[in-house]
């Protein structure tokens, strides 16, 4: 009974987790087949329950199947799905037509296309991608290639480097062939969805690797003590133990302390900031003018749950946009085209991106990157005749600049009141 009971709850869970992101809703089918697949072999433990295994794949495999037949349901995996050659592929192929045609060497059309076209390229392409996820670069020194990496460091600890192969041995030697091949096919089959979007690897793509490359290293500690006697054990332990302190001093250290400074410049260095202080004023204003659609921030800063966001926010149904949907939260307005706009309306407050602010503009509000670098600033428009005597603009603080040129489609340069347009 208890085992019926694990098995009804893995199937909720493999439900549950295939809708937390689009690489599960690939992994979990394939995985559940290859264990369906050994199952039918008398000496794999999940022999009797083949019948149960194959009941799970089909569920499963329809419930994800039937969910993706609307693209509205497809989420951002539409988006970052491979959809064939890019640009510059493109453009590759047909410099590789146009090479051919001018060798001395003459092939024949169709020869040169079965060597060069868009299956070859796209194939190499996924290969590429693929192999970059196990790269000695990716797991150990650089980590992927996007700005919100860990500097100098991969996606796992250096004592990794030896315990890995050391983990390999253990599963080479290790008589239950069956645990040995999943715990490969696992291995294996975990970076192909985010080998099949586009870019470079991303660990949140492939987080499925975590688990069987951390059995991997367990097995690879393991098995380096019981190379050792009873007497060098204990100094193996030490050394092992040591060796894991260490390199997990040295993660948390480029976690904590370098990586809050590293690319100062990044948005993610003051989004907390930021986020907070819209929260702050928001309530004292008509309200805050902001770019992009960073909503996401508000929910985890402000600690606001989904159902709440979902009654505070005004959002734009699927058929109006696939992404950038969410238009206002309470009185906090996105989406402003602008890093900072010359006109505005009174009573609101823009946050600008950089070091420029609009001459009839007062700064009420101002974050620094960490660097000291200007990142934002909180701005009042007010009427071009209120401006201080002579125009001349009120002192702006430490490497902030105003605009040259002000607004002139409004004579007062501030929208007026009677206009639906916020910039």
């Amino acid at each position: 009974k208890s085992k019926i009971v694990m098995f009804v709850l893995s199937f909720l869970f493999f439900v549950i987790a295939s809708f937390t992101h689009a690489a599960p809703r690939f992994f979990i089918p394939v995985i559940l087949l290859i264990i369906s697949l050994f199952s039918f072999h008398q000496d794999n433990p999940f022999f009797k329950y083949k019948k149960v295994i194959l009941a799970i794949f089909a569920s499963i495999t329809l419930i994800i199947g039937v969910s993706l037949m609307s693209p509205e349901n497809r989420g951002r995996a539409a988006e970052d799905a491979w959809r064939g050659i890019n640009e510059i592929e493109n453009n590759r192929l047909q410099e590789l037509y146009i090479e051919a045609g001018k060798s001395d060497i003459k092939l024949p059309p169709r020869l040169t296309w079965a060597m060069h076209n868009k299956y070859r390229i796209s194939i190499f392409d996924f290969v590429e991608r693929y192999a970059d996820h196990f790269s000695f670069n990716y797991l150990f020194l650089k980590g992927e290639a996007s700005l919100q990496r860990i500097p100098d460091m991969g996606v796992l600890l250096f004592v990794d480097i030896i315990f890995l192969p050391l983990g390999f041995c253990a599963l080479f030697k290790n008589k239950n062939r069956f645990s040995s091949i999943l715990i490969f096919s696992w291995l294996l089959l975990a970076p192909i969805p985010s080998a099949m979007a586009t870019g470079e690897a991303r660990m949140n793509r492939a987080t499925l690797m975590i688990i069987p490359l951390t059995i991997i290293s367990a097995l690879g500690a393991s098995y380096l003590t019981e190379i050792f006697k009873r007497k060098g054990k204990v100094v193996c332990y030490i050394l092992v133990i040591t060796a894991i302190f260490l390199s997990s001093l040295y993660s948390l250290n480029q976690i904590f302390i370098q990586k809050p400074l590293d690319k100062p410049w990044y948005k993610q260095a003051v989004n907390e900031k930021l986020t907070t202080k819209i929260l702050n004023i928001k309530d004292n204003y008509k309200g805050v003018v902001v770019g992009n659609d960073d909503y996401i921030y508000f929910l985890f800063y402000g600690k606001i749950s989904p159902s709440d966001f979902v009654k505070r926010a005004e959002i734009l149904s699927p058929s109006e946009s696939k992404w950038e949907r969410v238009q206002r939260l309470d009185n906090i307005y996105f989406k402003m085209p602008f890093k900072c706009p010359k006109s505005g309306k009174e009573g609101y407050v823009y946050v600008c991106e950089g070091i420029e602010i609009p001459q009839n503009a007062k700064v009420i509000d101002y974050i620094y990157y960490p660097d000291g670098v200007p990142a934002y600033s909180f701005v009042e428009f007010y009427p071009i005749s209120q401006m201080p005597v002579g125009n001349k603009p009120l002192k702006l603080p430490n490497y902030f600049n105003y605009m040259k040129d002000l607004e002139t489609k409004y004579p007062e340069g501030v929208i007026p009141n009677s206009s639906s347009s916020l910039w």
